[in-house]
């Protein structure tokens, strides 16, 4: 498909009510209101030039060059997290002022041959949406990466323990969630979060005019291991 097929479909396939929505949560005005269903049944017509499915970073940069919402998500469903250049990731942060666009681009950097490097650099941006997505790469790290030991993780709670409060918004969030994706990898470290979020305090988050509730980290961490419990 083309970009100019997509584009035109991306249009077709938004509605009123996704509109009003997304705005609701912070998305602004340059959009057309697609679900993401849908964009999951647009991402499996995508292949790239070398046959990849669901992949296309050329088209992903054209998209992404439109600064329209929901082109902007599907680029950052169909980039190629191999082919991405630190360049275009420096940039295309820049861009981002909506956590659900975050969300998804944090899947591009994270995959990509410069994930740590941009972690590090973006957890320590002043900005609300580049420390949201530096935030982002390491909760998918935590996640996913199990040859990480307990001590490479212990800087970065000393740091949220610190600096969650006093952070950003969207920001607050994604450390909030981070330190959740850290508890939940051992009981070591589920002790060590718990112990920073004693001293953090009450997180409050504003979500807007949605019914988004904050993870309270104790309780998130409980159910967590009490699943945990049940599989065993």
């Amino acid at each position: 498909m083309t970009y100019q097929e997509i584009y035109q479909q991306l249009e077709a396939l938004g509605t009123a009510q996704n509109r009003k929505i997304y705005q609701r949560h912070g998305a602004g005005n340059k959009l057309f209101g697609v679900s993401f269903g849908n964009l999951r049944k647009l991402k499996k017509k995508v292949i790239s030039l070398d046959g990849k499915k669901g992949i296309n970073h050329a088209l992903a940069q054209q998209l992404w060059k439109t600064q329209n919402i929901d082109a902007q998500t599907f680029a950052a469903m169909i980039a190629d997290p191999q082919q991405i250049s630190e360049t275009e990731l420096d940039t295309w942060v820049q861009d981002i002022h909506y956590y659900a666009l975050a969300n998804e681009f944090t899947k591009v950097a994270g995959n990509s041959s410069f994930a740590q490097k941009k972690m590090e650099a973006w957890t320590r941006s002043e900005e609300e949406f580049v420390r949201l997505v530096g935030y982002g790469i390491l909760n998918l790290m935590a996640r996913e990466d199990e040859t990480l030991s307990n001590e490479f993780f212990e800087p970065y709670i000393q740091k949220m323990e610190k600096e969650l409060q006093p952070s950003p918004n969207r920001a607050k969030e994604g450390m909030n969630n981070c330190l959740i994706a850290i508890g939940a990898r051992n009981k070591v470290l589920r002790g060590r979060v718990l112990e920073a979020a004693k001293k953090i305090g009450k997180v409050e988050i504003d979500h807007g005019d949605t019914s988004c509730k904050t993870f309270i980290i104790e309780e998130y961490l409980d159910k967590i291991y009490e699943r945990k419990a049940r599989k065993l």
